[in-house]
């Protein structure tokens, strides 16, 4: 059973648990990503924090002028260019000693081969096989919790992906459908987790709570390594293969929403 701690306190808590459902096989991989991103993390600082000095500094001209008041403008850019340097080498030591370094420093940047590069492994590896493998088990679940009169399956799970994804995006190619469980099953229940918290909460929630994922992705490995489909020889999962992130950490049910009606429909009228 592989097994990841995460410290859920470290500032890139939420990359570490990314690169793990992106590359579960590969941590040369995972090191690139964190070290590419904790990188593209100093540059945007030290481009974002000037700007936004000089922004602010406009607004005060202006106040002071509404207000018939005397500046400098000439010194008071001096010393807020003084408060952004000082400001941007703090971040960037935080940013270098907690994660540039521990994840490969320059090294490793320049052996990850630039963020284009690690951010189209990603969408090659976890970003599309992970991604459809939690699609199948957030659907298996839903089935299970409340269609009694389905029989949920991978299969079946399957079926409804490639209805739902007609002309509107893309999924893995029928070739590597067939085969996907077997290397990418493994993290499917934290892809899950997180689909799942986004239906519960809705559109526009782009932070989802690390720990609740966590928690629930769990739940959903519990549910993988004991749910036997109809027909079926083995169980979802095998305990030895799926991928175990904080296992001390509480298992906790989702939030289970029925199919919609549209995938509703698309299961009642599959047929082998």
């Amino acid at each position: 059973m592989p097994v990841f701690e995460i410290d859920l306190e470290a500032k890139d808590a939420a990359l570490q648990l990314l690169a793990i459902m992106d590359w579960p096989h590969d941590e040369t991989k995972r090191k690139h990503f964190l070290v590419t991103a904790a990188a593209q993390s100093m540059q945007k600082v030290e481009d974002d924090i000037p700007s936004a000095a000089d922004e602010f500094v406009d607004v005060l001209m202006r106040e002071a002028q509404a207000a018939g008041l005397s500046i400098d403008p000439v010194a008071l850019k001096a010393k807020a260019r003084e408060h952004v340097a000082a400001a941007i080498s703090s971040v960037q030591a935080e940013i270098t000693n907690d994660l540039f370094r521990p994840s490969g420093g320059f090294g490793g940047v320049a052996a990850a081969g630039g963020s284009d590069a690690i951010l189209t492994s990603a969408m090659d590896n976890g970003g599309k096989f992970g991604r459809a493998c939690g699609e199948l088990l957030a659907y298996i679940v839903m089935m299970d919790k409340h269609h009694p009169d389905l029989r949920p399956s991978i299969r079946l799970a399957t079926h409804i992906m490639i209805e739902d994804a007609k002309n509107v995006r893309d999924i893995p190619a029928d070739r590597d459908r067939r085969e996907m469980w077997q290397t990418w099953g493994c993290v499917a229940h934290l892809w899950a987790a997180v689909a799942l918290v986004k239906l519960a909460t809705g559109p526009g929630v782009h932070r989802v709570p690390l720990k609740q994922v966590i928690s629930n992705a769990r739940w959903l490995a519990d549910f993988a390594v004991s749910f036997r489909p109809i027909r079926a020889q083995t169980t979802l999962l095998q305990e030895d293969e799926i991928v175990r992130v904080n296992p001390d950490l509480p298992s906790v049910e989702p939030d289970i929403p029925p199919l919609r009606k549209k995938w509703l429909h698309v299961a009642r009228n599959y047929t082998l």
